[in-house]
């Protein structure tokens, strides 16, 4: 049997989790940023991060938005280093999050935005099994194609931790895919080198390495850690597997161009409306 105090604290925990689903949900509503949601739900409660994402992933999904995969955050040391943890994160991608290559999005839309280049899978088989080899992920992938990452937070400041940042849908914002995919044996995924330009310039410089090793272990990483949550990675998702250099604020104006070795460059730009 379990006590009136733990009946109590589970009431809570349920109350904290759905305090902080709404909040940020509001943010996304009307744009006013908020507080860290780890005030709510705990200081290190990984897990009541995740249970938030869950309830507003069901939300904007009984809303009508379509899921179309998952990315993977915090994949660097650099970022893991930032919110004192030694591991990554991952959140949900929906058909609406994408934008086309080389258009423009108005920064309205965003909030606090940065930029990162990345490479980005679909799977073909599903990825089911609890332990997942190399072999296991680069035969389970049908393609691979550059991504850009914008990434955002809703939280004021980008004052995250480990919770806030899986709460936020792992700082997810939108993302765009370039064109001509290759197929995985094609592709360098331990030095592929990358370079992001922004009006001209390069922002920011680094390789597959930077991202957990490679972009194959990232995603051996993402079929485990999403299994053990009993959501495992299906046949058709698109997987962005994580950032393979620093990451590079945006603000209105700015041109934003990618090249990842052995892909076509892609591109956006950010406009002020």
């Amino acid at each position: 049997m379990t006590s009136d105090h733990e009946n109590d604290a589970a009431v809570k925990s349920i109350r904290s989790i759905w305090a902080a689903a709404r909040q940020l949900r509001q943010v996304w509503a009307n744009g006013e940023l908020c507080q860290p949601v780890r005030e709510i739900i705990g200081e290190e409660d990984v897990d009541a991060g995740y249970a938030v994402q869950n309830l507003n992933t069901a939300q904007w999904q009984a809303d009508g938005r379509q899921l179309v995969g998952r990315k993977i955050g915090a994949s660097s040391q650099a970022i893991q280093e930032m919110m004192g943890v030694d591991h990554p994160n991952y959140g949900m991608l929906f058909a609406d999050m994408q934008v086309e290559n080389g258009a423009t999005i108005p920064c309205s839309s965003l909030h606090q935005p940065f930029v990162e280049a990345e490479m980005a899978v679909v799977l073909k088989y599903d990825l089911k099994n609890l332990e997942t080899s190399m072999d296991d992920v680069a035969e389970a992938i049908d393609y691979v194609v550059p991504a850009i990452e914008i990434i955002g937070s809703r939280i004021q400041g980008w004052d995250v931790r480990m919770p806030d940042t899986i709460a936020d849908n792992a700082s997810s914002s939108h993302f765009v895919i370039g064109p001509n995919p290759v197929g995985i044996e094609d592709v360098d995924v331990f030095g592929a080198v990358t370079s992001t330009y922004k009006n001209g310039d390069v922002a920011s410089q680094g390789n597959a390495e930077i991202c957990l090793g490679s972009p194959l272990f990232a995603l051996i990483w993402l079929a485990t850690e999403a299994r053990r949550r009993r959501k495992p990675l299906k046949a058709g998702e698109l997987i962005l597997t994580g950032a393979m250099g620093p990451i590079v604020p945006v603000q209105a104006g700015d041109q934003i161009r990618v090249e990842i070795d052995g892909f076509e460059d892609l591109s956006v730009s950010f406009g002020a409306d």
